[in-house]
């Protein structure tokens, strides 16, 4: 695993505060080289409440070119992101915009592309096989690291 230094965020409101929060305890450790965090948002407010704690506010509307997402991974490169935190995304362009960050060399905090890849796949394939309206998707946070420690959220 890379050493991550800046840290993009993609996130909004209390889950946005706990990363870049958690993000603060760590730095605060002086054990390992601080990271910068980056808070990315598309909110009016040029700083939104949940951004206090980000070492640097960047609002994707002050963008004119962001249109779509090889805009952000080129706006995320402008701001020298290393790695990617990517909150409440919008589950159609999850896996484009995962795919073209590891592309660009910005790694992202969760699973990569190709696991991605192989969720939707599966869930598709479930969505095929449902005979009825009992199938329910179920979402769980899960945290794992290089050494096969894994914890579920929540």
């Amino acid at each position: 695993m890379a050493t991550i230094s800046r840290l993009g965020v993609i996130d909004t409101g209390e889950s946005a505060v706990r990363v870049l929060e958690s993000v603060g305890g760590l730095n605060s450790a002086d054990d390992a080289p601080p990271i910068t965090t980056l808070l990315f948002h598309a909110d009016t407010d040029p700083q939104p409440w949940y951004a206090r704690e980000a070492d640097e506010v960047h609002r994707l509307g002050d963008e004119p070119e962001l249109a779509s997402v090889e805009d952000l991974v080129a706006c995320l490169q402008r701001a020298r992101v290393d790695t990617l935190w990517l909150g409440a995304w919008r589950p159609a362009e999850r896996l484009d915009l995962i795919a073209l960050c590891e592309a660009g060399g910005i790694g992202v905090v969760g699973p990569r592309s190709s696991t991605v890849r192989r969720l939707a796949d599966l869930a598709a394939t479930a969505g095929a096989r449902a005979v009825d309206s009992r199938l329910r998707r179920v979402e769980v946070d899960i945290l794992a690291d290089d050494h096969a420690n894994v914890w579920t959220l929540g």
